[in-house]
C-alpha cells in the first residue's frame, strides 16, 4: 500500500524532508527541551515529535471541546442597576467551572473609560455602566479563555466582544469586553495609537489604556502640538508653566503623562511656544509639545491626557538591600550604613514619645513647613496626631518593600531623570555632567549652603541590579540661566546611541557615600538602554555599558565556570548554553521557545486595502486574545532570582561576580519573563548545584578543622545585622 503512494521505500530521511514543506512550520512551535534530535539518526522519533507539536498547537489554538457559540450569561434577578453616587461602575461577570456569578464593581478613570464617559455626553457613566462587562476567570485553562473569548459572551441583548487588560488584570486573568464588534474595537484601539503595525510594545500601549489614572486634563486640540519623526526613539515632550501650575501649584518640572500616541514625559519649558512651526497667533494657544516616533490621524478633540506622576519637592531616598551592596563594594564603610539605620529608626522611635526636638527636626528634612509652623505653641494635640501619622507612614513603607531593607537618606532624593533638553545647543552637557538641583528653603538653610559646595552627586537608576549603572556625576551650576527652572528632577547628558532614562533615581550628594574604591567607578556615564524601557526585549547588538543583555554576551557570562573550575556535563546540560532555545541563539532560533508563542505577532506589510487591513486587525485581536490567555504571572521567578542574587552576592562576596552580573540583567526591565522562563529556570538550577557543593564543602571543611574553611563573608555580616536590626525595630 505505501510502495503505491511512493513512499514505501523512500528512506527515512528522505520521507522528512518530503514532509518538510507541511510540517517545518511547527518545529518553531514546540522545541526540544534538553538536545535537539539528530534527524539522520533518529528520523522516525523526530516525525513523532513534529506530529505531537501539531497537535499541541491545535490544542491550544482551537481548544476541544470547541464551543459552537457564545457563552451565555444569565441575567440576574432583580437586574443589577448603575448606582448613582457619582462614581464609575461596571457588571463584573466571575467565571469558574461550572458557576457565574454576577456582582457590581467600580472602576478607577482610565484612558478607555475617559473616552466611553465622554461618548455618553451627560450621561457619560451610564453609557460605560452598560457598554463596558468586566469578566474573571478562575480555573481556566488557556486553551478555554481563548475560546471563550473567540466565541464572544451574551449578556441580555449585546453580545460583548474582547478590548483590553491593565496590569494588574492581566495577572490576575481579568479583562474587559465591550458591546461592539471587532470592526467598531478596532476603530476605537486607533484612536490612541496605530496597534495595527508590528511594534513590540503594543502590548504596553492596550495596558496604558486600561491603567487607573488619578488625574486627567481635556485640553483643546489647538491647545496641542504633535511632532511626529521616526527618528525620535524616546517619546518626551514639553508643558507650558501655565498648564504645569494647573498640575500643580509649584509647577512641576518634570510631568509623566499618557495621553493617545503618546506615554512618556513633559519638561517645563518657559520657551516652548517657540520649539513649534505654527503661525504667531496660534502659538500662543500651545500648551503641550509632544514628541512622537508614529504619525496618528486623530489625537481626539479634545485631548485627553492622564497624569501618571510629576516631580516633587522633598521626595526624600531610600537606601535598600541591593544598593547597600553595592555601595559597600564601593568602599563606603560598613558603619557609616549602619549608622545611616540606626539614625532613621532612633528619629522615628522618638517622634512616638513626644520629642519636640525630633519632631521638628523630621518636618523640617522632609519640608512639611506648614505642619512646623504649627509647632510654635508645641505639640498640640492636632500636631501629635499629624507627626503619628507621618510616622506610621514610614513604617508602612518598611513593611511593604519586597528588598527588605528601606533607609532614609537625608542628603538624597528621590527624581525624574530627563535626557538634556538642550542637547543641540553649545553650552550643552557633557558625558560625565548633570544638572540637579533640589529645592531647598527656608527650612533647611544649613543644607542649602552645604550644597552650594557640593561638586559631584551619586546617582543611582531604580531599581538597580548593576554596579556599571551606578556613577558619579558633577554637578553643573547653571551660570546660563538655561538650567534655573528645572528643580526637583536630574537633568542628564544626551547619549550618541538611542536611549532613554528609566523612571526614577536615587541622587545623593552624602560626602561619606560618594567614597569608593573599585575600578567600577570609573566607567563613563551612560543611560539605560531604550528598549529596557519598553520592555521590548533583548536587543542583538553588543553589550554596551548601559546594562542591556546581548544574546551574545548572555551566552559568553553563563558559560563561565562560578567557581573558575570546569563545569560538569550535566551542569552543562542543564545551562541556557547547553540548550538549543538558548538566548544565545540568534532571533531564529529564539523564536522557536513556546513561551515565544505569546509575543505578538503580526503582518510585516503595510495593508494596501481596506480588506487587508481589516485582516491585520483581527490577527491583532486574535493574538491579543492569546496572549492574555497564555500569560503566566512571574512574580515566583522574580523572586527567586533576586534570592539567588543575594544568595551568590554572599558567596562571592560582590554583587558583581558573573552571576550576579548575570543574573542583574535578568532583572533588567527588558527581561520578557514568559519568553525566558525555560533559559532562567535551568540557569538557576545549575546556580542551586552549584551553591550546593559550596555548602558542603564548606561543611566538610568545618569537620575536618580546616584553618581555610567556609566562613559568612562581610557583606553577608553587613546585610544580616541590619535586616535584624529592621526586624528588631518593627517587631512589636
Amino acid at each position: 500500500m505505501f510502495a503505491k503512494r511512493g513512499i514505501g521505500f523512500m528512506p527515512p530521511v528522505h520521507y522528512i524532508s518530503r514532509c518538510k514543506g507541511a510540517l517545518y512550520s511547527f518545529r518553531a512551535l514546540f522545541p526540544l527541551k534538553k538536545r535537539r534530535l539528530d534527524r539522520e539518526k533518529s528520523p522516525l522519533v523526530y516525525l513523532v515529535w513534529l506530529m505531537i507539536a501539531f497537535l499541541q498547537q491545535v490544542y491550544s489554538k482551537k481548544g476541544f471541546p470547541g464551543m459552537a457559540g457564545p457563552l451565555f450569561i444569565e441575567c440576574e434577578t432583580p437586574r443589577l442597576k448603575c448606582p448613582c453616587d457619582g462614581k464609575l461602575y461596571v457588571r463584573r461577570v466571575n467565571l469558574k467551572k461550572g458557576s457565574q456569578t454576577l456582582e457590581i464593581q467600580e472602576v478607577k478613570n482610565s484612558l478607555m473609560i475617559n473616552q466611553l464617559e465622554s461618548e455618553g455626553n451627560e450621561h457619560g457613566r451610564q453609557n460605560v455602566w452598560e457598554k463596558l462587562l468586566m469578566v474573571k476567570f478562575s480555573s481556566y485553562t488557556a486553551c478555554e479563555i481563548i475560546e471563550t473569548l473567540t466565541k464572544t459572551i451574551q449578556y441580555d441583548d449585546s453580545r460583548y466582544c474582547f478590548l483590553g487588560f491593565s496590569d494588574v488584570q492581566l495577572k490576575d486573568k481579568t479583562c474587559f469586553l465591550i458591546a461592539e464588534t471587532d470592526k467598531q474595537i478596532s476603530e476605537r484601539r486607533k484612536k490612541f495609537g496605530n496597534f495595527g503595525l508590528p511594534c513590540p510594545d503594543q502590548i504596553t500601549s492596550i495596558k496604558d489604556l486600561f491603567e487607573p489614572l488619578k488625574r486627567s486634563l481635556q485640553l483643546k486640540k489647538e491647545k496641542t502640538e504633535f511632532k511626529n519623526n521616526a527618528e525620535n526613539t524616546e517619546m518626551s515632550g514639553f508643558i507650558s508653566p501655565e498648564l504645569a501650575k494647573q498640575i500643580s501649584s509649584k509647577s512641576p518640572s518634570v510631568v509623566q503623562v499618557i495621553c493617545p500616541g503618546f506615554s512618556g514625559k513633559l519638561v517645563l519649558d518657559h520657551e516652548i511656544r517657540s520649539k513649534v512651526l505654527l503661525t504667531e497667533e496660534m502659538k500662543e494657544e500651545i500648551e503641550v509639545l509632544f514628541n512622537t516616533s508614529e504619525s496618528m490621524n486623530n489625537y481626539g478633540d479634545p485631548v485627553t491626557i492622564g497624569i501618571i506622576d510629576y516631580s516633587k519637592p522633598y521626595e526624600m531616598g531610600y537606601l535598600n538591600l541591593y544598593t547597600v551592596m553595592f555601595l559597600r563594594e564601593r568602599g563606603v564603610a560598613s558603619d557609616y550604613l549602619k549608622e545611616l539605620q540606626r539614625f532613621y529608626y532612633e528619629m522615628l522611635e522618638k517622634l512616638g514619645t513626644g520629642s519636640e526636638t525630633h519632631a521638628k527636626y523630621f518636618l523640617r528634612l522632609i519640608g512639611r513647613k506648614d505642619i512646623f509652623e504649627m509647632t510654635e505653641d508645641g505639640l498640640t494635640p492636632v500636631v501629635k496626631e499629624t507627626i503619628g501619622q507621618m510616622k506610621s507612614n514610614e513604617i508602612n513603607k518598611m513593611k511593604e518593600v519586597d528588598d527588605s531593607l528601606k533607609i532614609l537618606v537625608s542628603q538624597s532624593r528621590e527624581v525624574f531623570g530627563i535626557v538634556d533638553p538642550y542637547k543641540n545647543q553649545k553650552n550643552k552637557l557633557k558625558s560625565n555632567q548633570c544638572v540637579f538641583a533640589p529645592d531647598l528653603d527656608s527650612l533647611n538653610l544649613q543644607d542649602k549652603e552645604l550644597f552650594e559646595f557640593v561638586e559631584k552627586v551619586l546617582v543611582i537608576p531604580e531599581p538597580c541590579y548593576s554596579a556599571s549603572d551606578i556613577q558619579e556625576l558633577e554637578v553643573v551650576r547653571d551660570s546660563h540661566g538655561q538650567y534655573t527652572h528645572l528643580k526637583d528632577c536630574i537633568v542628564l547628558p544626551s547619549q550618541t546611541k538611542a536611549q532613554a532614562v528609566p523612571g526614577k533615581y536615587f541622587v545623593t550628594w552624602d560626602s561619606n557615600l560618594l567614597k569608593q574604591s573599585t575600578p567600577s567607578s570609573s566607567r563613563n556615564f551612560s543611560i539605560p538602554n531604550l528598549l529596557s524601557l519598553l520592555g521590548c526585549g533583548r536587543p542583538s547588538e553588543e553589550l554596551t555599558d548601559t546594562g542591556t543583555v546581548t544574546e551574545i554576551d548572555k551566552a559568553d557570562t553563563l558559560e563561565a565556570s562560578t567557581d573558575g573550575a570546569s563545569v560538569t556535563e550535566t551542569d552543562k546540560a542543564d545551562t541556557p548554553e547547553a540548550s538549543t532555545d538558548t538566548a544565545s541563539v540568534i532571533e531564529t532560533d529564539k523564536a522557536e521557545t513556546p513561551e515565544a508563542r505569546t509575543a505578538i505577532t503580526t503582518d510585516t506589510s503595510v495593508p494596501s486595502t481596506t480588506r487587508d487591513r481589516h485582516k491585520e486587525d483581527i490577527s491583532f485581536q486574535k493574538e491579543l486574545i492569546r496572549y492574555f490567555a497564555e500569560f503566566k504571572s512571574s512574580d515566583d521567578l522574580i523572586l527567586s532570582v533576586k534570592e539567588h542574587f543575594k544568595n551568590f552576592s554572599f558567596l562571592k562576596e560582590s554583587p558583581s561576580c558573573p552571576e550576579c552580573e548575570t543574573l542583574g540583567k535578568y532583572l533588567s526591565q527588558s527581561t520578557d519573563w514568559n519568553a525566558q522562563r525555560d533559559d532562567i529556570e535551568k540557569y538557576l538550577r545549575k546556580l542551586d548545584r552549584e551553591y550546593k557543593k559550596k555548602k558542603q564543602s564548606s561543611k566538610a571543611q568545618e569537620s575536618e578543622g580546616s584553618a581555610d574553611r567556609f566562613c559568612t563573608s562581610d557583606l553577608q555580616a553587613l546585610c544580616d545585622e541590619m535586616t535584624n536590626h529592621l526586624n528588631e525595630f518593627l517587631a512589636p
